[in-house]
């Protein structure tokens, strides 16, 4: 019995101990970078010494890696989790609550370091890690896609190109996610022109708002 709860308590540590790696992981990466990033500054943000990284980590990659896996295993479970809980529900339902899905998952630090839509280019010549976000970019696609789909069969949406719609929907909210939480200099110059305040973008940039008008366009 003693022997067990001292196993027990050694896995315990051990598992204290990685997910402290993981986290300090992720604030390191978010501040510099991926190619930027040094496991020793990784060991120094969990204040531990390099050798312990490398006792659970083989590499950054592997470290990186298993975040990676990490979030796009959340990622699925939410999407899982959601199309259970509507199911029969119409399709734009399913949309909105899919981008706010989207939204919350952002607000959550840990998860929009690793949003894949923001991390195609930067790991061009990481074959390994630019697999797996294909491989979630993937996954949203196709959720999307069925959506839509479904939305046809359905009536609620008219006959169109399913893919097209596809591209177009989450390349709309990719981009204005991007306005939003991290907007390149000249957007930010025509904002600051514009004197538009945070609580203006963030009034005008909602989910709703968005899907509206990509439901239904601009013409009256």
């Amino acid at each position: 019995m003693v022997l067990v709860c001292v196993d027990m308590n050694m896995k315990e540590k051990m598992q204290k101990k990685r997910q402290a790696i993981l986290d300090a992981a992720l604030t390191v990466f978010v501040k510099n970078g991926y190619e930027k990033t040094k496991i020793i500054d990784i060991a120094q943000t969990a204040g531990i010494g390099k050798g312990t990284v490398y006792e659970y980590f083989d590499s950054k990659e592997a470290l990186f890696r298993c975040l990676l896996d990490e979030y796009c295993q959340y990622y699925k479970e939410s999407v899982e989790t959601m199309m259970t809980e509507l199911a029969g529900a119409p399709c734009r339902e399913k949309l909105l609550v899919m981008m706010r899905m989207e939204t919350a998952l952002k607000e959550q630090v840990h998860l929009s370091s690793l949003d894949p839509m923001q991390l195609q280019v930067e790991f061009t010549n990481f074959p390994g890690l630019k697999q797996a976000i294909g491989e979630m970019l993937k996954y949203k696609f196709n959720a999307v896609h069925d959506i839509l789909q479904e939305g046809v069969d359905r009536g609620e949406f008219r006959r169109m190109s399913v893919h097209l719609a596809t591209a177009v929907l989450m390349g709309a909210c990719s981009t204005a996610a991007g306005f939003v939480d991290n907007p390149p200099q000249p957007v930010c110059e025509v904002v600051t022109s514009l004197h538009l305040t945070d609580a203006d973008i963030a009034e005008e940039f909602t989910d709703e708002k968005l899907l509206d008008l990509l439901l239904n366009g601009f013409c009256a």
